[in-house]
């Protein structure tokens, strides 16, 4: 009889297994030949496997009739099930009681302080930390003698500030020292407000962070506008060209207005446009435009016949 019943529940056992070959299946043989097929995050005592286990230690599997943790529970939950949390002010396997360590600024429930379930750290009141002891502000306030109540400015790198006096050791770029709470005056600017902004059109207004101008004031170039335009240019944001200048010379980098003379006829004092004397098919003509002759220009007409050529065209 005993031999009739095995071969039945190894009959039916393997029958699951292939019906369901992906569930892992626990065979539970039985005097009576009962068979459980829970997997390891369930069980069981009417075979349908409906409950789910608790937070058992080492893993999720629990006996798949009772549901109890074979080798007790996760910190912070009770035992046998592992389903409930450890009751206010206990800790770990729920026999140890929050406190130790616990300052004056730990929360408490009714009479007794309250505490991680798991690990029995210490929980703080708003603004207290960082650690478990509770004794000092948390990040990103100070004034521990007013509750830390002060709120941290923009310490550079998100660094915490002082716990009493709220100082920063660095201010992110933008920020006034010491407290870092307030914005660069105008016309300073950078970390700690160290940078001098440079000739901004809005002087002495620039980018309280990087310096940057939205224009400069002419003869200085973008974006600082703390370097003179280069030779050869001026204006507002050097966006003009010098004219021509004797001997090459470099004109006003402010106004373009060059240091003396103009090469050859152009006119001062930006010397970009002028009278200028030219060949054509042997007829001498005058052209008032940037100086560049459409053919070859006589090389017989030098300055002192031109000037001649010019007082004579005066006397009619």
């Amino acid at each position: 009889m005993a031999a009739t019943v095995i071969k039945a529940v190894v009959s039916a056992a393997v029958e699951r297994l292939v019906t369901k070959p992906m569930e892992n299946v626990n065979v539970d043989v039985s005097p009576g030949g009962k068979l459980q097929y829970c997997d390891d995050q369930h069980y069981g005592r009417n075979d349908d496997c409906q409950d789910e286990c608790g937070h058992c230690k080492n893993g999720p599997a629990c006996d798949k009739n009772t549901g109890h943790c074979p080798s007790g529970c996760q910190p912070g939950w009770k035992q046998p099930m592992c389903q409930d949390q450890c009751d206010a002010g206990y800790y770990g396997d729920c026999s140890k009681q929050c406190g130790a360590g616990c300052g004056e600024h730990c929360t408490r429930s009714a009479n007794c302080h309250t505490c991680d379930v798991a690990t029995g750290q210490c929980s703080c009141r708003p603004r207290w930390g960082p650690d478990t002891t509770c004794t000092d502000c948390a990040n990103g306030h100070y004034n521990r003698s007013s509750d830390c109540s002060g709120q941290c400015g923009h310490c550079d790198g998100g660094n915490p500030c002082n716990k009493d006096t709220g100082y920063c050791g660095r201010c992110e770029p933008g920020w006034k020292p010491l407290l870092c709470q307030e914005e660069c005056s105008d016309g300073l600017y950078g970390q700690d407000c160290r940078g001098q902004c440079g000739h901004c059109s809005e002087s002495p207004k620039c980018n309280k962070v990087t310096g940057n101008c939205t224009s400069c004031q002419p003869g200085f170039q973008m974006p600082l506008c703390q370097q003179l335009c280069r030779n050869g240019q001026y204006g507002v944001n050097c966006n003009k060209t010098c004219g021509q200048c004797a001997n090459n010379d470099a004109c006003n980098k402010t106004n373009g207005h060059c240091p003396g003379s103009c090469q050859g006829a152009f006119k001062p004092p930006l010397c970009n446009s002028g009278e200028y004397w030219c060949m054509n098919i042997a007829v001498m003509v005058r052209v008032c435009v940037s100086g560049i002759c459409s053919t070859q220009t006589d090389p017989t007409f030098n300055e002192e016949r031109i000037r001649l050529e010019r007082k004579l065209s005066s006397l009619g």
